[in-house]
């Protein structure tokens, strides 16, 4: 039977791919390393823009080695694309995938940005959402002057024809506000898109 040695001392670092754009985009912060029997729990959090996805992996190098070794298999957790904004937790089975790990060891957490698949639907829902509103603001606006045409030569029906242009002026106004804010933010998420995608 093969005997397993465990670490007893652990030091943890914290390292980008992406350190330029993790400034802006997300940032990873190593809270503790803690040994569990033959087992390494590694506290981490994640703090990254919403349309961000992350794909992290772990390392470990044996202290003051410039190589790092990895990414490290066996792994169980908040992990990979398993990973939430906040607090995550990712375990490693030593005894997996190694006969020995003594001495002093530095782990470290990799993370590769990617933007999220969804965000692309997103964007041409809020476009066309936006162009929606804007038809229904620009319908609301015509069929309320058409009506108060109708409401001054009117006899009979003159103040239903005017209750129905200041209806129809309150759908011009709210689907033009809508259709507005609508486009100010896709152009806003699109910017932000670009941005992101140029650092990747």
């Amino acid at each position: 039977m093969i005997k397993h040695k465990y670490i007893f001392l652990i030091i943890s670092i914290l390292f980008f791919q992406n350190h330029n754009l993790a400034q802006n985009t997300s940032e990873i912060r190593i809270n503790s390393v803690t040994q569990n029997g033959n087992k390494i729990n590694v506290n981490y959090n994640i703090e990254s823009k919403w349309y961000i996805e992350n794909n992290a992996t772990l390392y470990a190098k044996k202290r003051g080695s410039s190589n790092w070794e990895g990414p490290l298999s066996s792994l169980s957790g908040n992990i990979y694309k398993n990973i939430k904004r906040g607090t995550n937790n990712v375990v490693w089975n030593v005894t997996n995938d190694r006969e020995e790990f003594t001495g002093q060891w530095v782990f470290g957490i990799d993370n590769t940005m990617t933007i999220k698949k969804n965000i692309k639907n997103l964007k041409i829902t809020c476009g066309l959402s936006s162009l929606a509103g804007l038809a229904i603001g620009a319908y609301g606006f015509l069929k309320s002057e058409d009506y108060y045409n109708q409401y001054q030569n009117a006899t009979l029906n003159a103040s239903q024809l005017r209750q129905d242009a200041t209806k129809m002026t309150t759908v011009g106004i709210a689907g033009a506000a809508l259709g507005s804010i609508l486009f100010i933010e896709t152009s806003i998420l699109g910017r932000k898109i670009r941005k992101v995608k140029r650092t990747l």
